[in-house]
């Protein structure tokens, strides 16, 4: 699959998934509200959630908090400007280096068109991995398994 092919699919695609809503609320999304609390100057926090705050608001996916189609597009924009091509391969360039659980999971649901139901107990995998105080993007092992 190319990058061209993903953010195609993107154009059509949910902003988040109840899987990659739950994950991120455990993951990035509670180290953002951390960060947020204890700091002033809000040092330390993602970029990519920064980019949402300004940039993400305004589009036409309007949502309350950052979301995996935004954290993705954004992703692959940057990977484009930084010298990939719509047809580079969208797995051996981009996929595999992510780290971010909530985003591996929105692209098994949504761009790999894999099922909810079979990602139910990889997603309470991740969750437990996290509330057992286990750091950010710790979890990729889990979120990648059984993956093609």
């Amino acid at each position: 699959m190319t990058i061209g092919t993903v953010l195609k699919k993107l154009e059509q695609s949910v902003p988040d998934t109840e899987h990659s809503k739950r994950i991120f609320d455990v993951e990035e999304g509670e180290q953002d509200k951390c960060f947020q609390s204890i700091s002033t100057s809000n040092s330390g926090r993602r970029d990519w959630i920064i980019l949402w705050e300004i940039y993400g608001r305004k589009s036409e996916n309007l949502t309350e908090s950052p979301n995996q189609k935004f954290h993705l597009k954004n992703y692959l924009e940057f990977k484009l400007q930084n010298g990939l091509h719509l047809s580079d391969n969208f797995y051996v360039f981009c996929y595999r280096y992510i780290s971010n659980s909530a985003l591996i999971i929105y692209i098994r649901e949504i761009i790999f068109d894999e099922s909810r139901d079979a990602l139910d107990s990889v997603v309470e995998q991740i969750i437990s991995h996290y509330k057992q105080g286990n750091k950010i993007n710790s979890s990729s092992r889990y979120a990648k398994r059984s993956t093609l």
